[in-house]
């Protein structure tokens, strides 16, 4: 059982780093746990007293760092899970800045590609890359980690891209972010995909799922993030939570909170 929760928060504002921990932080709050802020800086430099049953709440790298800490593997970034590849409607493949560099010639990269680091630290955001100019985004990469893994993705036009938040094998909520609030993808192929993922026996307890709408109307899979740190697009508070909660303790190897 989860007895405090710990929230990061900006050291020069004292304000919560952002609006996803703000909302994780009002979900906890209602279910009556103890929060305590923390600084990236007070977890990095061993300042926090970690504990399995005191729950990290903040960004990719504070969560990593504090469940390796406790003697636990870090979760790797999940993005495109090999059992959802039929749902991606496009070829998505894994290699390097320089691969991606390479693919310019004379000025242009035909097809262009849309590139985004593997790690899910977000070194740079995710782009389209169609000519020379496009790689000047990356430059400082290619000179310095040339061998920085990204994905190269075939370009689709998405005209509408909606999160799916999936706690214990049901989805519990949903949030339009970008495009035509009113082009919904097709409840079917989510359903479906949620069900392919979780028989899998791969799908951690507590994840999203991101599909869009493209030009011809299909839906297809954007990308699927982990559950212990994530945009929260709008979801309850106690939702975004108890979704935390799960995936921590998963992590820790403790025992999920009977509800």
């Amino acid at each position: 059982m989860i007895y405090k929760v710990y929230v990061q928060k900006s050291p020069e504002t004292g304000e919560f780093i952002d609006p996803n921990v703000y909302s994780a932080w009002h979900g906890f709050d209602k279910m009556g746990v103890e929060t305590v802020p923390f600084t990236w800086a007070q977890l990095r430099d061993g300042e926090i007293e970690l504990t399995r049953d005191a729950l990290v709440v903040g960004g990719i790298l504070p969560v990593r760092t504090a469940v390796e800490r406790l003697g636990y593997k870090p979760p790797e970034n999940v993005d495109y899970p090999v059992c959802l590849e039929p749902f991606l409607r496009r070829n998505v493949r894994r290699a390097t800045i320089r691969d991606a560099h390479r693919l310019c010639v004379d000025d242009k990269v035909v097809p262009p590609v849309f590139i985004k680091p593997v790690t899910g630290h977000k070194e740079f955001d995710g782009h389209v890359i169609s000519c020379y100019r496009d790689t000047i985004r990356t430059a400082g990469w290619m000179k310095e980690q040339p061998d920085t893994e990204v994905w190269i993705s075939e370009v689709v036009e998405f005209t509408s891209e909606c999160r799916y938040f999936v706690n214990r094998g049901q989805v519990v909520g949903v949030g339009h972010y970008r495009g035509d609030p009113l082009k919904l993808p097709d409840g079917y192929v989510v359903r479906h995909a949620v069900k392919v993922y979780e028989d899998s026996g791969e799908a951690p307890v507590a994840y999203t799922i991101d599909f869009g709408v493209i030009s011809n109307g299909e839906t297809v899979l954007v990308e699927v993030n982990d559950g212990f740190a994530f945009g929260c697009y709008g979801l309850n508070s106690l939702k975004h939570a108890r979704m935390l909660e799960d995936r921590w303790c998963q992590m820790v190897d403790l025992p999920l909170t009977v509800r």
